[in-house]
């Protein structure tokens, strides 16, 4: 389900926070060892990302081109269950936008998030691709394809928690 405005996606994060305050601890020990190789995923797909300056590519991009792939409206694909994977490490959910025209989760070095939706991860634009070339293209893909699959694998995990405890997130 996508959320259609700013109250939806605060809907969402009040869903995912009320999970996380009912089951944290429960799902702490249910995603044992793969919310922490989850975790080190998104390190190292970050680390990959930071190392190639993709992350500096994107920021000067936004400042001096006006444009922003982390833009108004991709939050509204982020679900309960995804946020409420962040919740679990530690993340601290914003409870409003900081750029106007960006994501409700773009804060000022970046996305808040440790978990991601997959379009986040996956989209590399085409001055990306100019600017690092086809190998390092080809890494990136490789660690962030890891990030992607561990984040799925966890988020089925938090479902089928949330299903056998009879838990009522959204999208579930």
């Amino acid at each position: 389900m996508v959320a259609l405005s700013n109250s939806c996606v605060i809907e969402t994060i009040e869903e995912a926070m009320k999970l996380h305050k009912r089951y944290s601890t429960e799902l702490l020990s249910f995603l044992g060892d793969l919310l922490v190789r989850g975790y080190e995923a998104t390190k190292v797909s970050r680390s990959t990302m930071h190392s190639l300056g993709i992350d500096e590519i994107c920021k000067r991009c936004d400042i001096e081109e006006g444009g922003s792939c982390c833009a108004k409206g991709l939050e509204n694909y982020y679900d309960s269950v995804l946020l409420l994977a962040n919740l679990i490490v530690g993340v601290k959910l914003p409870v409003k936008r900081y750029a106007e025209n960006g994501c409700f989760f773009l804060g000022p070095d970046g996305c808040v998030l440790t978990f991601r939706h997959t379009i986040c991860v996956n989209y590399l634009c085409r001055a990306i691709y100019e600017k690092i070339g086809h190998e390092n293209v080809v890494r990136v893909q490789k660690t962030c394809g890891e990030e992607m699959h561990l984040t799925f694998l966890i988020c089925e995990r938090i479902r089928e928690f949330l299903q056998h405890t009879g838990g009522n997130g959204a999208e579930i």
